[in-house]
């Protein structure tokens, strides 16, 4: 598998569909009633960078985006409110992974685990252009703890906060503490 950043506009169409086949069909997390042309797509697409997750055959089997920082502020933070933690961490010097779609026959957790490690090691050399050294994103009870059997240095900062419908964890990890302690990841 690889991780192939996005800029192209057909290109995008295909990860809003894609968003939209797992959020609103698959997952039921959001309604289609408000996607009427079958794209899952908000206000913070504009201020992120996307990603494709592509398997041997160049099929799409997940897609994520990057938020980095914003007039609107980052959707995991302001939909959970948690904005406080601006206090501690420098904006501009902090991500969100949002909008992680992964295709059902991936799912797995041999497959999930390789594609946290994927997503972190293509992040740390992209985050480092970006001068982004902290990364955070909002999860469910079961990914958080695929994300924690992979002992990555992840800290929980808040937990049991509802958003879009089920309770979440909001995880932040240093990325200079995954380079120092898992160099494999950013070389």
């Amino acid at each position: 598998m690889k991780i192939v950043r996005v800029t192209d506009p057909e290109k995008m169409h295909e990860i809003y569909r894609f968003r939209y086949r797992i959020f609103c069909e698959e997952i039921h997390m959001l309604d289609p009633k408000n996607y009427p042309d079958g794209e899952e797509k908000d206000e913070y697409d504009p201020f992120a960078e996307h990603f494709m997750i592509l398997d041997d055959k160049n099929d799409i089997v997940g897609t994520f985006r990057l938020v980095l920082n914003n007039p609107l502020g980052f959707p995991g933070l302001n939909h959970m409110h948690l904005e406080s933690l601006l206090e501690t961490y420098d904006a501009d010097r902090l991500a969100e992974f949002s909008r992680i779609a992964i295709a059902k026959n991936h799912r797995g957790l041999r497959n999930m685990i390789s594609l946290v490690k994927l997503l972190l090691k293509r992040g740390c050399i992209y985050l480092k252009r970006k001068k982004i050294d902290f990364v955070f994103f909002a999860v469910e009870d079961a990914f958080y703890r695929i994300i924690m059997m992979t002992r990555l240095p992840f800290k929980k900062v808040a937990g049991g906060i509802e958003y879009f419908g089920k309770e979440r964890n909001l995880l932040i990890m240093d990325y200079n503490e995954l380079r120092e302690k898992h160099p494999i990841f950013c070389r």
